[in-house]
């Protein structure tokens, strides 16, 4: 239970950080507010990290891209993985517990008495109910009084009208309309639920928490992606393909590198194969700072932790689908991972909805057969982008189409 007498201000301990749930009913709207909420706390560079507490796999990425036909393939592809287990219940409520930054925690539409572990790593609540489904709703507000979370905000969802609210003991109460999937919320009430969010998460700065960061971090040379990307062009708001070699350019090679914040897969891949045979390191909102780890070769002992496809093409592509099976993986079990060896002189094609660290470990893994060149997919743009190559035709910094 969050006891609100822990925060230590001075301190910056898992407790002082803030981890707000949001929860409601099915199709209430809750990925829509979340992306919304992370979109505006970016804007204004407020350090923190969206956790997915639920199996839907709509993150970011979803929301992002303007591929229809590749967001309906993703989502038809791990159909069958999109559902509560165990080992995925387990795993997000250790990596509440275990912070390392301010999080949104976005909870699906179905809680369980198993999810109180959830519920309890939490800090504050915001309810995002329906209209007339009085039981959804107490269903609700059990859940977050059992578990003694201050409500931040409860609030109702409307696909139409105008939005209005109301504050009573620091509760912010009423309607909010225009949560439609792919929309941008432009109303009072969604103003005043970011503002709080804000106050919230500004307990510490975005120097404080770096600089915290900074002083466990493994290796001498850190490189944050989001400044590295202002410096090479000051109006980039997201990092584009064509500036990956550049990015490469400035960073010595053969380098031992620790990267810190956010960038895509590709970004941190790309630098993980940029440091050789160095040590690497990167920053994980939900672990701390980790290596890699050293994947072997072969097949899965257990059969229940990956889905792994391979497909090998004519001209000469090795392709590799890999998704968890529980939409979860655990770093500390790294050592049950194993993965297929590529056929000789094939290039790689990587695709899934896999954390950083295991893209980084998977780009070091197949460079060893120094392959012609790597590229792995962009679920934001629908396209594979080109991370190592000793090849003229596929330079670092490629965009590819789908590999279906």
């Amino acid at each position: 239970m969050f006891d609100p007498e822990y925060t230590n201000n001075n301190i910056i301990t898992t407790w002082s950080l803030p981890a707000i749930l949001i929860g409601g009913p099915p199709k209430a709207g809750k990925s829509v507010l979340t992306y919304n909420l992370t979109q505006e706390l970016r804007r204004l560079d407020i350090q923190h990290y969206v956790l997915r507490a639920n199996p839907d796999i709509e993150g970011d990425w979803f929301y992002n891209n303007t591929h229809i036909s590749t967001v309906n393939q993703i989502v038809g592809e791990v159909r069958e993985y999109r559902r509560w287990t165990d080992p995925f219940r387990d795993g997000v409520c250790r990596d509440i517990r275990r912070r390392h930054l301010p999080l949104i925690v976005d909870l699906g539409g179905r809680p369980r008495v198993e999810d109180n572990c959830i519920f309890s790593a939490c800090t504050h609540a915001i309810l995002l109910l329906k209209e007339g489904d009085e039981q959804e709703t107490q269903k609700w507000h059990d859940f977050v009084a059992l578990n003694g979370l201050p409500l931040l905000a409860v609030l109702y969802s409307q696909r139409e009208g105008i939005a209005s609210y109301t504050e009573q003991d620091s509760v912010i109460t009423g309607t909010i309309t225009g949560l439609e999937p792919y929309a941008k919320l432009y109303n009072a009430t969604f103003d005043a639920v970011r503002d709080r969010v804000i106050q919230l998460f500004n307990t510490f700065s975005l120097e404080e928490l770096e600089e915290h960061h900074m002083r466990t971090a493994p290796i001498e040379y850190v490189i944050n992606p989001e400044n590295q990307l202002h410096e090479l062009d000051r109006y980039a708001c997201s990092w584009t393909t064509n500036l990956l070699p550049l990015l490469l350019e400035q960073v010595p090679k053969g380098t031992a590198i620790a990267v810190y914040d956010r960038a895509t897969n590709w970004v941190y891949a790309a630098l993980a194969l940029h440091a050789g045979t160095e040590p690497f390191a990167q920053f994980d909102a939900r672990i701390g700072w980790i290596t890699p780890p050293v994947l072997r070769a072969g097949e899965l002992q257990k059969k229940d932790v990956l889905s792994i496809a391979t497909h090998t093409t004519v001209d000469g592509i090795f392709h590799i689908k890999i998704h968890p099976y529980h939409n979860y993986l655990d770093y500390r079990r790294t050592d049950e991972l194993a993965f297929p060896e590529p056929p000789p002189e094939h290039s790689i094609v990587i695709s899934g909805e896999l954390p950083l660290w295991l893209y980084t470990a998977l780009a070091r893994f197949y460079a060893q057969w120094d392959v012609p060149w790597i590229a792995l997919e962009d679920a934001n743009i629908g396209r594979y982008v080109v991370i190592a190559s000793r090849t003229a035709s596929h330079p670092i910094g490629k965009t590819l189409p789908s590999f279906a």
